[in-house]
């Protein structure tokens, strides 16, 4: 991995393609990610709402 961390486009940092992934690491704010799904969980309040749409795709 370079001194700037990954540069994933479109895999979201979930393949093997992805530098940090391949080592077993998280993506930084030195990466130049899109969408990246290999961050740390961030804890978020969701309210409970039959209309509440929760958006995420990292699995």
């Amino acid at each position: 991995m370079g001194a700037g961390g990954c540069n994933c486009r479109k895999t979201r940092c979930q393949k093997k393609y992805c530098e940090c992934h391949s080592k077993g690491v998280r993506c930084t704010a030195k990466c130049n990610c899109m969408d990246c799904c290999n961050t740390e969980p961030q804890q978020t309040k969701v309210e409970e709402s039959p209309f509440a749409v929760i958006d995420s795709f990292c699995v």
